[in-house]
């Protein structure tokens, strides 16, 4: 794992995530690979990206685990969080959250019910607007804050990730994203659910289920949970493919 402010896993991100986005991959995996990457380069617990809805409010549209997703999850619901405090400063910010209950008086217990002590925020940009925040969460706090300019570099990639349009379409574009990013998790989160009755696992073993069948099928996770959902894939067969191809205890 690369160590805060240690750049030299940076060109093999910038290559991976470049290379799904060239590939045509849908936006709700790239943001999700970008998430589970930063959780290597900055030697955290966690990550998730927030985003401002152009049609008003906030949307979580990746996170790297569950605890992640919760933490986000409760900050769009609550309007408060970093996220949101970056949104306003336009600057990032490090806060130990067993001091910011002051601040943050109902998103702070609850990130630390979900075992998330630290966080960091670093704004995402699409040209002069700030339009997101991306959010390192550590399960202790301290520990170095992660160097400026990787983190801008992220940000910058989750930039390309969501607007590839010119400046007169990019509020409409970026709608489009949010929605199809959402929309793809819903039934990502739908097919885990029914893998999960069926195998008697937890959702998130579920989903890694899920991946395994999609990385071996050589598609998206996105393009298997909808061709669960339209009948095309039995669950079963996903099910049977995870058995055959790991160790009868991988997966309680």
């Amino acid at each position: 794992m690369s160590m805060p402010g240690d750049q030299r896993g940076l060109p093999d991100v910038f290559a991976q995530i470049i290379g799904a986005i060239i590939d045509g991959d849908h936006v709700a995996r790239v943001l999700e690979l970008l998430t589970r990457r930063s959780v290597e380069l900055f030697d955290v617990t966690s990550a998730g990206i927030i985003v401002v809805d152009p049609r008003g409010g906030y949307r979580v549209v990746a996170a790297s685990d569950e605890r992640a997703d919760l933490a986000e999850l409760f900050q769009s619901f609550e309007e408060e969080g970093p996220a949101l405090d970056v949104l306003a400063s336009r600057e990032p910010l490090t806060v130990d959250l067993a001091c910011a209950d002051a601040r943050w008086p109902a998103f702070a217990p609850a990130a630390r019910d979900v075992d998330i002590r630290w966080v960091h925020a670093l704004p995402i940009r699409l040209g002069s607007e700030v339009v997101g925040a991306l959010n390192l969460f550590r399960s202790e706090a301290g520990g170095e804050v992660p160097d400026p300019g990787l983190g801008q570099a992220m940000c910058g990639l989750v930039s390309i990730a969501l607007a590839q349009e010119r400046p007169a379409r990019r509020t409409e574009r970026l709608s489009e994203h949010i929605q199809q990013i959402l929309n793809d998790r819903g039934r990502v989160e739908q097919v885990s659910g029914i893998l999960a009755a069926h195998m008697g696992i937890s959702p998130g073993d579920a989903h890694e289920v899920l991946a395994h069948h999609a990385r071996t099928s050589g598609v998206t996770v996105v393009k298997v949970a909808n061709d669960v959902i339209n009948g095309d894939a039995d669950p079963r067969a996903i099910a049977a493919t995870w058995r055959r191809g790991t160790e009868p205890d991988t997966v309680p």
